[in-house]
């Protein structure tokens, strides 16, 4: 069995199973509380699952949204050594049904992959054999970490092969971070990896001062999250809100920051760009960032960009 994981501030995204026609696929919510069903309280839905992370049980996969205004989001950098993390990487093993997974590959954010220890700190956290359930085991025999960006170019590569000579600037906004990194033969030009962290969750909390400002109210970031995620509308005081504007004059207002990180790091390139290559749930709201920033390159989206990253990784295991 084989596992791409793509743990994510906003999103759990998989890919598991032994053949590539028959892979698993899964995007589920990232919410995680826990589970208090003992004195009368609970939450979560069908689609919920129930694991325990350190002798505790908890909810997990449940839409931050419905977990109400004391629910904290995670949105720092030591995302990976949170009892979050942790409960939605057990929730993957029970998904998979199996006692043995042979090897499992994710990825971490540029600015950190680079920090060998932090490689080596999450390989050790995710080997070895885990207590998902009071009654459920599951082995991992062996994990891989990559750099995010490089699961969505796996994928790319694996759908076009001809472009395997060219030079891609893998571009993947994320809920927390935005990273980049510049690509060629399969090969990372460490000289061109970055990370910033004006990424979607800056968008929205753009687009929901935005909506205070025009329209005399308050809609939260998760409800602008649900809304773009399951393409519904947005409502205030009843009225319905036209977030497209809302959400372009949100990028516009990061723009620049994004752009000047992204300059100065393709400075270190000594050839220009041939492809840029969005991957990501983010992608999409993000498009004037390439367009500025490498106006002649070609610019190509995946399908399922937002599961881009995680079927990279199932490519990647499955060649381990």
């Amino acid at each position: 069995m084989y596992i791409g994981m793509d743990i994510g501030y906003s999103g759990l995204k998989l890919v598991f199973g032994d053949q590539k026609s028959s892979c698993t696929k899964k995007t589920m919510p990232v919410g995680v509380i826990e589970d208090c069903s003992n004195n009368g309280l609970s939450v979560g839905n069908a689609d919920s699952l129930r694991v325990m992370v350190d002798d505790k049980r908890y909810i997990s996969c449940v839409s931050p949204s419905d977990l109400g205004v004391s629910y904290a989001r995670t949105l720092h950098k030591d995302y990976s050594n949170t009892v979050n993390y942790k409960a939605l990487f057990h929730s993957t093993l029970l998904l998979a049904s199996v006692p043995e997974i042979d090897v499992l590959v994710t990825g971490l954010p540029v600015d950190q992959f680079l920090k060998p220890e932090n490689r080596n700190q999450l390989q050790q956290q995710l080997e070895g054999t885990h207590q998902v359930t009071n009654k459920k085991q599951v082995t991992v025999k062996k994990v891989v970490i990559v750099p995010q960006p490089f699961g969505g170019y796996m994928e790319y590569i694996n759908q076009h092969p001809e472009m395997l000579n060219r030079k891609v600037l893998v571009f993947d906004p994320g809920f927390f971070s935005i990273d980049w990194a510049l690509i060629s033969k399969c090969n990372v030009d460490p000289s061109v990896l970055g990370t910033s962290v004006h990424a979607v969750s800056a968008l929205f909390e753009k687009a929901s001062y935005i909506i205070s400002r025009e329209y005399g109210g308050n809609v939260s970031i998760d409800q602008i999250e649900e809304a773009v995620i399951n393409q519904d509308a947005v409502f205030l005081f009843g009225d319905e809100i036209d977030l497209q504007p809302i959400l372009e004059e949100a990028a516009d207002m990061l723009q620049e920051n994004i752009i000047n990180q992204l300059k100065a790091t393709l400075r270190s390139s000594k050839s220009d760009v041939d492809i840029v290559l969005m991957v990501g749930g983010g992608a999409k709201m993000f498009e004037s960032v390439i367009q500025a920033t490498c106006p002649k390159s070609k610019l190509v989206h995946l399908e399922q960009a937002h599961l881009s990253n995680a079927q990279g990784f199932w490519d990647i295991a499955s060649s381990k």
